[in-house]
This record gives C-alpha cells, structure tokens and sequence, in this order.
C-alpha cells in the first residue's frame, strides 16, 4: 500500500516537473558571443540577464527555447554580482517575480548546459549568512540560469557555483581551464536584487560602489573589525584589526548590516566619520570612501564554439554592496 502511495506521489510530482519545465522554459534563452557562452534569464519585455564576466556593450545572440535567434546588446555589467544586463529590441512575457527566497522552498534550475537548453534540476533553496544557495548538478554555460518556484515565478539567477570537484580532474583539458562539474552548491542571486541593479545600468550605464575595505564579525550586538584591506580607504585612515566600530556619522553600529547597509548607499569619494572603540579608547576617523573593486578573480573559461562555452566564476558573488 504504501508503495503504491509512493509511486503515486513520483508521478504526480513527475507531471508537476514536466508542466512547470514547458512553463519556465520560454523565460530562458542561451546568450552566444565570441566571449564564451552562457544562459539568460528574461526580466522585462526587453531586458534579459545573465552571469559572468561579460564585456559591456558586448553584441550577442540569444537562441530561445523555440530555437530563435534573437541579436542583443550588453547594455552594462555589475563587476560586484556579476550582473550583465542585455537589451534587445524583441518583446519578450517576463515572467513573474519573488520579492525573497525562502529556505527551504523547491527552486527548478532552467538553462543552457553544454550548448543545450533545458532542465538542470530540483533543488531546495537555502540561505547561509546573506548568500542563497541551492545544490543542482551545474555544468559549463549555467551561469545565468533561471531559478524558478513550482509556480514558475522567478526566484533568482544562478550567479556563479561553488565546488571543490573540476571537470579538469576528470577529463583531458589544459590546466587553465579549471571548469566546475556537476553536484555543486549554486549561488543563486535574487530576484529583487537583480531588478534594483538591471535598473541603475539601464538608467546610468554602470554601478560605482563605495568602499571601505574591511571585514567584520559580529558578536553579542558588538561589531568587530576582522581584518582591514591593504592599501584600502580604511587602511589608509588608520582603522586596525579588532578595533570595535561604535558609530558611522552620527549611526549607532549593532551589525554588520548596519555597516553593510550604510555603506552602500554611500558613492565613491564621500566622507565619512567613524568612532571606533580601542583598548577602552574611544578614537575618530574620517574617510573617504574609495570605489569598489570585484570581491572576486573571474576566470573566462569558455571553449570556443557555438554553445559550448561558460564565464564561471570562482566563488559566490555577495548580495549587495561592498564593505
């Protein structure tokens, strides 16, 4: 009996799968250029996203799921997240959006693998620190992949993955092309992020973060520096490892959200006033902010040809701005 129950259950779920996949399916095209290839997700009538290291102003072609080719343009890229943001002149039906992931939500990954488009998997959607992730077998050209609810809402985009496994240690390639395989934790960037960043590069053209050039731990409501850049605004200015930051201007620090939020609402050349505590010593200093550089080393690692290729990269993009 119970087996029976089971086998029923498969093929229920089966039929959910199947009917979400051929819903998803035209929210996703395969972006191709002579950078290397990888998958877009469509947010707006003419507006399609994807992941990597991709050239602004980068033309490229984007093959639908009914295997038309549609040309685009890469109207600008968020270096931070990853972001590039295409436009076209086709008119696209955007899917519907999420505001927030849940853990523990069901998310189907829908994209281009190895030069085809189709299902990557099913994955539950989980949340470490403020990075969402979900488990998928990922392979080369998933970058850019949509991430969809069982309602085929739009959760988000796999930005990049994150795994100790490369293909190179399983096939003949040459050393630099340290590709990800299958089984990886995907890094899975939102929905509402992805439209708040589509929006500033389709208004100015590029994002230029602040940036204040420390880690920090959090312990008890007390916010510790952890280790600050070498060379970085915060260097420069005199703040130190374990320093405890009290205030940002005239902003009460609790969190690591609280710096993290403040500071990237800031732009690259502001002041700012922070008051660290020291060894029982209160001590002020004034900074100004410098710009962002990426938080991480991309790899281009595409081969060439026609959907074969990936832009990768090593890590997991932060959600939102610097510190």
């Amino acid at each position: 009996m119970l087996l029976l129950i089971f086998c029923s259950l498969l093929t229920t779920l089966d039929e959910n799968v199947r009917a979400l996949t051929q819903k998803v399916s035209r929210y996703v095209v395969m972006v191709v250029s002579d950078e290397g290839n990888a998958t877009g997700t469509i947010i707006d009538r003419n507006t399609v996203v994807t992941a990597g290291m991709f050239p602004d102003k980068l033309p490229v072609t984007l093959i639908t799921y009914s295997n038309n080719n549609i040309e685009g343009v890469v109207a600008g890229v968020d270096e931070f997240s990853g972001i590039a943001v295409i436009k076209t002149t086709q008119s696209f039906n955007p899917p519907s959006g999420i505001k927030n992931p849940v853990t523990g939500q069901l998310g189907l990954v829908y994209g281009n693998s190895f030069g085809t488009l189709g299902p990557v998997g099913l994955g539950i959607i989980h949340k470490d620190m403020d990075i969402y992730k979900i488990v998928v077998p990922l392979n080369p050209g998933n970058n850019g992949s949509g991430v969809f609810d069982m309602n085929g809402r739009l959760i988000g985009i796999i930005g990049g993955v994150m795994s100790p496994i490369t293909i190179r240690e399983l096939v003949s390639l040459p050393q630099d092309l340290s590709l990800f395989y299958s089984g990886n934790v995907g890094i899975v960037i939102p929905y509402n992020h992805i439209k708040v960043i589509a929006g500033i590069i389709l208004k100015k053209g590029s994002i230029r973060r602040a940036w204040l050039g420390v880690s920090l731990y959090e312990r008890n409501g007390i916010v510790y520096i952890r280790d600050v850049v070498r060379g970085s605004p915060a260097e420069k200015a005199g703040l130190k490892k374990n320093d405890i930051i009290l205030y940002i201007d005239r902003k009460k620090i609790t969190s690591m959200e609280d710096v993290a939020s403040y500071i990237k609402n800031k732009k690259r050349g502001e002041r700012i006033k922070i008051i660290v505590k020291r060894k029982r010593k209160k001590i002020s200093f004034n900074i100004t902010l410098g710009q962002a550089a990426p938080p991480l080393k991309y790899r281009n690692l595409h081969i060439k040809g026609p959907g074969t290729g990936s832009l990768m990269p090593q890590g997991s993009p932060p959600q939102g701005g610097g510190k």
